[in-house]
């Protein structure tokens, strides 16, 4: 059994190494887009941030993630499992060019599954924090109280506007379920299984803002928008094809 673990950055590698030294892990400085491990010897390859980290900034072309995609692919025995760890939602097509231009046209990565993840409050208030440096490291936002201060109002209001967004979600789900139940009956009875039609029920006007602010909590892609800014991630669980 191998745990391999890498970074470019050799202070954080020598951290992790003296941090974690009682278990039996294996850590090396290396270029998750240019790893040196031989081909098909992994079974599990886990990536927190990396890619989101190499999209950063406007100058980004995405061509280090999909590198990275390749090279992870490549180190994957067939039937390995890449999970992902991102802020963005549309991840994938950028993972699927990365290996299709390095491992020939058929091949891409299965999805198993793509799962949104609520962000703990503290997490939230780091990316805020991150997002305010502007690469500097996250030590200096501490020797800065106005900066800290204005952090925490973001985060609180992020994580408000998430709670509002969920709210909005399950009263639709619970719309959907009354009208397939109502729909249901009638047909039971003889009905044509029409519900409700000729006129617009309460709140179908009122849910317009809530949906508008829904989609745009889910692109963050979208111009001008900081992915950082928002209480929750998306994890990808993708598979190399065993063919």
């Amino acid at each position: 059994r191998c745990i391999a673990n890498i970074d470019v950055a050799v202070a954080a590698v020598e951290k992790m190494r003296r941090q974690f030294e009682h278990l039996d892990l294996d850590w090396r400085v290396m270029d998750a887009t240019a790893m040196e491990y031989e081909d098909n010897v992994f079974d599990l390859a886990v990536d927190k941030g990396t890619a989101d980290a190499l999209m950063h900034g406007a100058t980004s072309t995405g061509a280090e993630v999909a590198a990275m995609s390749a090279d992870v692919w490549r180190t994957l025995r067939p039937g390995g499992v890449f999970l992902l760890i991102s802020h963005n939602a549309k991840r994938q097509a950028l993972l699927d060019v990365g290996v299709r231009d390095r491992h020939g046209a058929g091949a891409a990565w299965e999805c198993l599954e793509v799962r949104r993840c609520r962000l703990s409050p503290q997490a939230t208030l780091i990316n805020v924090l991150r997002s305010k440096l502007n690469g500097r490291p996250l030590a200096e936002a501490f020797k800065d109280p106005k900066l800290l201060q204005g952090a925490a109002v973001e985060a609180k209001a992020a994580m408000r506007q998430m709670a509002f967004i969920e709210a909005f979600r399950e009263f639709k789900a619970r719309k959907r379920r009354a009208a397939a139940a109502a729909a249901a009956a009638a047909a039971a009875i003889g009905g044509d299984g029409s519900v409700g039609s000729g006129g617009m029920t309460l709140g179908d006007a009122g849910e317009q803002k809530p949906e508008k602010e829904e989609a745009e909590a889910e692109d963050p892609s979208a111009p001008g928008r900081d992915p950082r800014l928002q209480p929750f991630c998306w994890c990808y669980v993708l598979r190399k094809p065993r063919h």
